[in-house]
């Protein structure tokens, strides 16, 4: 009959920060008009200007439209008044940057559609986070790993083997922070914005299952020194 391995369950997060040094900005063209034809015309033709305007700005680039649509607009008897007609365009520019751009496209007259700032949001270079993603992971490995050997101890064992590791959702290792610049434009409308970088949380989580051992049981691949895993950095949890 065999018999149950005994397993240590541990899980850990780390948090490093990296400088935001980009801007990610998403502009909503929009018009109302009686008929479809006419609201489709307008926000075509004032995207396609708005589209002119950014490819002739410095330093400007993942310029995308997406996000298109046309609504028929009804009143309380549900009889269609008129359209409504949306097309988001978006990109990316170092930070410091973003004022001229939104300045450039909110304070003159583009076309006869309306151009409102939609989304803005602060990052990193995807390589930067990258690196930030993989040093928070070794911190979140690491500490994981010191929890079970703290376990392990307290209970006359040790460590003998990595069963299985479990890495948090990867997805979300990019990160961007959101912020409203449209209330501070009503307010200033005439003045360009002066948007400071700060920093980005990149986050890392791990959860570790390790097989235990007697203590006088000679294991040469012994887990419970855990200096491999040491980085510099210092978690968060």
């Amino acid at each position: 009959m065999a018999t149950d391995i005994p397993l240590v369950t541990v899980s850990a997060n780390a948090i490093t920060t990296v400088p935001a040094t980009l801007a990610d900005l998403t502009f909503t063209v929009h018009h109302e008009a009686l008929t479809a034809n006419e609201a489709q015309t307008a926000v075509s033709e004032t995207s396609n200007a708005l589209l002119l305007v950014l490819r002739g700005l410095p330093e400007v680039s993942r310029i995308s439209t997406e996000n298109v649509s046309l609504e028929p607009r009804y009143d309380d008897d549900q009889q269609v008044t008129g359209y409504r007609s949306v097309i988001e365009v978006s990109l990316r520019t170092p930070l410091p940057n973003t004022g001229e751009i939104i300045a450039s496209v909110t304070q003159e007259k583009i076309g006869s559609a309306s151009v409102l700032i939609s989304d803005f949001s602060r990052t990193a270079e995807d390589e930067v986070q990258q690196q930030a993603y993989e040093q928070a992971l070794t911190v979140a490995m690491t500490t994981a790993h010191r929890k079970a050997a703290i376990a392990a101890n307290a209970l006359g064992l040790q460590l003998r083997a990595i069963h299985r590791i479990d890495i948090g959702d990867v997805g979300s290792r990019y990160q961007s922070e959101s912020m409203n610049v449209g209330a501070a434009m009503m307010a200033a409308p005439r003045s360009i914005l002066q948007i400071e970088g700060g920093d980005l949380d990149v986050k890392a989580s791990v959860s570790l299952q390790i097989t235990l051992a007697t203590s006088d049981l000679k294991n040469s691949s012994s887990l419970t020194n855990p200096s491999r895993f040491r980085t510099p950095t210092t978690d968060r949890q």
